[in-house]
């Protein structure tokens, strides 16, 4: 395998879906997933937005109700944002994340207390969600970004 095909599987998700209300839960039970790592902005919420989607709010709540646990990786600085949206959630959080390494996912698996090969990352990066989740051996799934207007998809 030459080098871009080695970054291009370094890359690339499982799964590819509009949004998190589009992933649907029982084809993650089929495939083992007990846990999801989520990406913050623009995956389950607007970047640097506090409220979060009521699809989004919905999806989560749909995952515990299906035995999925939740836990936020995020590289922002904006500790009491994301702390908010965590509660909301009703989900730990680790930042900053340094996404793509993944000890941080690694060690978000082992706070919910669940293998990596039954863990899954939801995110709208390639270069640090997917990467990352990559690294660590999750499932991973791309989704489009919710703001499309301040970011680029790398």
């Amino acid at each position: 395998m030459n080098i871009l095909e080695k970054i291009a599987q370094s890359v690339t998700p499982d799964m590819y879906v509009h949004s998190v209300a589009d992933i649907d839960f029982n084809i993650l039970k089929e495939k083992n997933i007990q846990g999801i790592i989520l990406d913050l902005d623009n995956t389950i919420l607007p970047w640097k937005d506090y409220n979060v989607p009521e699809s989004s709010l919905n999806w989560v709540e749909k995952g515990k109700k299906a035995g999925m646990k939740f836990f936020i990786l995020s590289n922002t600085i904006h500790t009491k944002r994301l702390s908010h949206i965590a509660q909301t959630l009703g989900c730990d959080y680790i930042h900053p994340a340094f996404k793509p390494q993944p000890i941080n996912y690694l060690r978000a698996a082992r706070k919910l207390n669940i293998s990596p090969k039954n863990m899954a990352c939801v995110g709208d990066q390639l270069f640090t969600d997917i990467k990352g989740g990559n690294k660590a051996g999750f499932f991973t799934v791309l989704v489009d970004q919710i703001d499309t207007k301040n970011l680029l998809k790398i």
